[in-house]
């Protein structure tokens, strides 16, 4: 079952995200496991100009290092359970044939089966180009749905809780979600946001296994809560912040977090506590932050 609340970095399989980094310079991933006394670990893996799209794609519920390169569309994704390496071809690329944007990579669980599936969104067309990892990734069962347009931002996740990760745009020019649940079929349209000032963070932060429509704005977190429909509003970071919101504590709940060149920032829910974790460097790039997106993108 896909896990709502945000895990994208767990490499030591305890059910905490780890804090950490891609470093550009060495395309090298730390990890800091946040099991108590474990040591740091690095793994070379894929490029500086490679997409990060970690996640379980074995089915060990460990994440597995994994990137997606824009110049020929391959996923290159080591596989963690048996230390195997799964190459995939699947994506337009900065090479578009047409001329057109290239593909958006949007990895996620469309098939509740543990596993993270490959995926990408097409901003040229508004399509939605699925492998699953239940078809073993063949591109003979592909399954390609329409849902958003151009100069859409895709934000994927599991609005309803069925344990699928639904269809999902926000769309700049209105200032609004696009949601296609699921578990029901059916399209749910919500305002929430500014584009151009907001980043992208939905997750479970209020622990009901849906995750919320939420953004991150200037150190402000601002939540519509799935189970009440009201807007929550927490103050935690500061302009220049890269959020970076994850269970980091292993609640099943999504945590309020920050990262500011080399120092973590962590809102336990469970506690809830403050936690400040130095791990980094400046020009790295905190590996959780890659299931946040900004609220707006250039379309020439």
């Amino acid at each position: 079952m896909i896990a709502t609340a945000t895990l994208a970095a767990d490499f030591d399989r305890d059910g905490k995200a780890d804090f950490a980094v891609f470093r550009p310079s060495s395309t090298t991933w730390l990890c800091q496991p946040t099991t108590a006394k474990a040591e740091a670990t690095a793994f070379q893996w894929g490029r500086s100009s490679d997409v990060l799209v970690p996640g379980d794609y074995d089915g060990d519920s460990q994440t597995d290092f994994a990137v997606w390169r824009a110049e020929n569309g391959v996923w290159y994704i080591h596989q963690s359970g048996d230390d195997s390496v799964l190459l995939v071809r699947w994506g337009m690329t900065t090479m578009h044939p047409t001329g057109g944007l290239p593909d958006v990579p949007v990895p996620a669980d469309y098939d509740r089966d543990g596993r993270t599936d490959l995926g990408v969104w097409r901003p040229d067309t508004g399509e939605w180009w699925i492998l699953k990892s239940s078809d073993d990734y063949d591109q003979s069962h592909a399954n390609v749905y329409r849902w958003g347009k151009l100069g859409d931002v895709p934000v994927q996740a599991d609005y309803d809780g069925d344990g699928s990760a639904d269809l999902a745009v926000f769309r700049p020019s209105e200032n609004r979600w696009y949601i296609h649940k699921s578990s029901t079929g059916k399209s749910f349209v919500q305002p929430f946001g500014l584009a151009g000032l907001d980043t992208l963070v939905p997750s479970d932060y209020t622990g009901d296994k849906k995750a919320d429509i939420a953004v991150y704005r200037s150190g402000v977190w601002y939540v519509l809560n799935s189970t009440t429909g009201e807007t929550e509003q927490f103050n935690f970071g500061f302009n220049d912040d890269v959020a970076v919101p994850a269970d980091y504590d292993g609640d099943r709940t999504t945590d309020f977090a920050v990262y500011r060149s080399g120092t973590w920032y962590v809102l336990d829910s469970s506690s809830p506590r403050l936690r400040t974790y130095n791990f980094g460097q400046a020009g790295d790039l905190p590996v959780n932050s890659g299931v946040v997106r900004e609220s707006i993108v250039a379309v020439p």
